[in-house]
């Protein structure tokens, strides 16, 4: 049971650097291949604006390894049947001020969590039912942090896999669809509709490279990993053989993608959908039989002035997030 609770933060790691590669990758679309870079450029590059991203995974699970476990790690694992992340932005880069929503669903409780940031190097916590407000350090306003002396930048590992997919895409993938009118936060906005439809054999090629970029850069993520938890600590021969594993058990047998972009040439709204399969083996017992992963993304009020309240934000209750992390503050 010690080596299945192994395979399973594991497993949780990995699904989630595939979750948040999607989430990097699922981002453009256009009338051909050059409009469909274009398009994920300029949106990418907005200064100020709203957005929103939503993210549901539902976990189906292999029921014969948990008619083998216990009452306990059943129901834990009963907790992790969908897991949701809501995030509603209001950013200016420019000013480096924004405020964040988040609401996300695991272990079957929901929590909502703000971050405000007032200045480029003065960005704050908020947990629900804490009455305090966390400043968050130097490190956490940054693209990577620090473990052990080192800086470990994971978003350049997903930046990579962003590159990795369009390279693998070509023209013939992106199909331009009707044109057409959507909603969204702030009225009915003219758009045209375009549908990304990789090929099996792309699909197969992708997961390749996910697993080669995890290995690349696996001191890194063993790092990474080791400093987020306090017990099974791993080591690089354990990191690769559940990478393999975990890989040779995994295909992506649905993927279905659409995004509509304005008259200016920003993708307003994205609907993916992935269904992802997982099989055993005789080395290899396989906790998940399927994931399907949907992430919907919006953008609105682009470029547009940002009013941001603060009015929330108690100065007088601020204290350092190392004191959160070593659990030394009570609400």
């Amino acid at each position: 049971m010690h080596q299945w609770r192994q395979r399973q933060r594991r497993l949780i790691f990995c699904s989630l650097i595939l979750i948040c590669t999607i989430w990097f990758t699922g981002c453009v679309g256009g009338e051909d291949y050059k409009t469909y870079i274009d398009a994920a450029n300029k949106t990418d590059g907005i200064e100020k604006g709203a957005s929103e991203i939503q993210i549901s995974v539902i976990n189906t699970f292999n029921e014969d390894i948990l008619a083998d476990m216990s009452e306990a790690d059943r129901k834990m694992i009963s907790t992790l049947n969908q897991v949701e992340l809501n995030i509603t932005s209001h950013f200016n880069h420019v000013l480096g001020q924004s405020i964040h929503s988040i609401y996300y669903l695991y272990k079957g409780l929901g929590a909502d969590i703000k971050i405000y940031r007032r200045a480029q190097e003065e960005m704050y916590l908020k947990l629900p039912f804490d009455g305090n407000f966390y400043r968050l350090n130097d490190e956490a306003n940054n693209d990577s942090v620090q473990v052990d002396g080192e800086q470990v930048d994971i978003q350049s590992v997903f930046i990579q896999m962003g590159s990795d997919w369009n390279n693998i895409l070509k023209s013939e993938n992106i199909f331009v669809g009707e044109k057409s009118i959507i909603s969204n936060d702030v009225g009915e906005i003219k758009v045209t509709k375009f549908t990304i439809k990789p090929t099996s054999v792309q699909l197969a090629e992708f997961v390749k490279r996910v697993k080669s970029n995890i290995l690349s850069n696996e001191a890194m993520l063993i790092k990474y990993i080791n400093a987020n938890q306090s017990e099974d600590i791993i080591d690089q021969a354990s990191f690769e053989s559940f990478v393999d594993a975990l890989f040779e058990s995994m295909s992506i047998t649905r993927f279905d993608e659409v995004a509509f972009v304005d008259i200016d040439g920003y993708v307003v709204d994205e609907q993916l959908e992935i269904e992802i399969a997982y099989s055993s083996s005789s080395h290899f017992s396989n906790i998940l039989e399927n994931q399907k992963i949907t992430i919907h993304s919006k953008h609105w009020d682009i470029e547009k002035k940002q009013d941001f309240d603060f009015s929330e934000l108690d100065l007088s209750k601020v204290v350092p997030i190392e004191q959160l992390m070593k659990g030394s503050v009570k609400p």
